[in-house]
């Protein structure tokens, strides 16, 4: 197996001899580690790796060089590797720029920032590296896969199975039915194409063509309510339904959380927040959602997944929720934080298409199929700008297009900046319409 390499560059002789103590022994044996004393060095290094083939995890870089800075280093290794993650290394004396290396992660330039290491088993330098190659590893080199699935490349079926696995962070394989992993899967498991998608667990269960109850109940997730009644219920689970169920059993109360499908809502299908209060170096919405639902389950919230709320109705003072599978859930309250659905293009010829080659907000979970592709993104908000650079990371060339002339009242301004600095990324808006009075004046006499 070749090592991913781990990439570190100062100029200084100090800072880079403590570095070059501590990279090797903690990571040798699984990563490749390479220190440079130059930009150019490192670029060259960069330049010869990936022409051999080892991915480029991590890129650690001084932040004053004086043949490029930091920043600059790193802005070039991002076009020569997208994939790779990188941050700046500070000395004590740098820390008054702090605010210019949060506008560098902030911008994209950079993944993470923080201090070099001052004495042999610094942790807080082995912090910030274990953090960058942990999000690394998550896209690029996944552990045990707890479940597998064999379905048809593009078929709808199988995205949606594959989003739902994705958004719940379940690590899963795929494998197309006409390949040979695929063929050799079914055989074993005694499965059939007509019987696609066909989902295997980790200890052997075999769906075939599930519903998400039926997955989330195969990986042991509640499908029920643990009680006859509770205090609160919420229904969703984004952001706000997440956080109205662990205020809610933190300060005592029984409370119920219902979701059909992922934690997360809209926000757990991003790639990256960078705007999110308290998280300055950014997060992505799987990880912000896998947090707060562990938070929310910690103080007792009682989660059910698979069934859809169907109906609400008053019995006497208290408030029935009826699910999907005839279901009901007896509460005191009911907090509604049902999130947004994905408004659809309007284009007749496209909705055949959704789920096999058209996705709505699906960029997480099918963004390496994507790889060396050439992917549109239609949209113009918040959402539509972090897809496109979640997907620049595989595709060869995304092309945003925008209805509308600009992006300035509809994205964060960090974002469009970031978006106008991705090399293989092109905008494209829909100009104004002209007014009647234009029109008329265009017209011929």
């Amino acid at each position: 197996m070749v090592r991913p390499v781990l990439l570190a560059v100062d100029d200084e002789p100090a800072g880079r001899s403590s570095i070059e103590a501590e990279l090797p022994k903690r990571y040798g044996a699984d990563y490749q580690v390479i220190c440079e004393g130059s930009g150019a060095a490192a670029l060259a290094a960069l330049e010869q790796v990936t022409a051999r083939g080892p991915k480029v995890a991590l890129v650690l870089a001084d932040l004053w060089m004086p043949d490029m800075t930091g920043i600059e280093l790193l802005t070039k290794v991002h076009a020569l590797d997208p994939a790779a993650k990188r941050a700046l290394l500070t000395g004590w004396g740098d820390l008054q720029v702090g605010d210019r290396l949060v506008r560098a992660a902030v911008l994209g330039q950079v993944d993470d920032w923080g201090l070099k290491p001052w004495q042999p088993g610094d942790e807080g330098f082995h912090q910030l590296v274990v953090g960058l190659l942990y999000e690394w590893a998550q896209r690029y080199r996944p552990g045990v896969q707890a479940v597998q699935v064999v379905a048809e490349q593009w078929s709808a079926r199988a995205h949606a199975l594959r989003d739902l696995l994705a958004r719940n962070k379940v690590p899963y394989g795929f494998r197309p039915a006409d390949s040979q992993e695929g063929r050799a899967l079914l055989e074993q498991v005694g499965a059939t194409t007509d019987q696609l998608p066909v989902v295997v667990t980790f200890y052997g269960l075999v769906l075939c063509d599930p519903s998400f109850a039926e997955v989330a109940e195969a990986l042991s997730a509640p499908t029920r309510p643990a009680a006859a009644a509770d205090d609160v219920t919420v229904v969703g689970a984004g952001p706000a339904g997440l956080a109205a169920a662990m205020y809610g059993a933190s300060e005592g109360l029984a409370t119920a959380l219902l979701e059909p499908e992922a934690t997360g809502g809209q926000a757990g299908s991003t790639s990256m927040i960078r705007n999110y209060l308290g998280f300055p170096r950014g997060i992505s919405g799987t990880e912000l959602a896998y947090r707060a639902f562990h938070q929310a389950i910690g103080f007792g919230a009682d989660i059910v997944y698979g069934h859809r709320a169907v109906g609400l109705h008053a019995a006497g003072s208290d408030q029935v929720v009826t699910l999907g599978d005839g279901t009901q859930v007896t509460s005191r309250a009911v907090i509604l934080a049902t999130g947004v659905s994905w408004r659809r293009l309007g284009v007749a010829s496209l909705e055949a298409l959704v789920g096999t080659g058209v996705f709505y907000g699906a960029a997480t979970s099918e963004a390496q199929a994507m790889t060396d592709e050439h992917v549109v993104v239609v949209g113009g908000a918040n959402s539509a700008g972090q897809a496109a650079l979640h997907l620049a990371s595989y595709a060869a060339q995304v092309t945003m297009v925008v209805r509308g002339p600009s992006l300035a009242q509809t994205m964060s301004e960090y974002l469009v900046r970031e978006l106008q600095a991705t090399p293989n990324l092109t905008l494209r808006y829909t100009p104004p319409r002209p007014s009647t009075a234009t029109a008329m004046a265009d017209s011929p006499a």
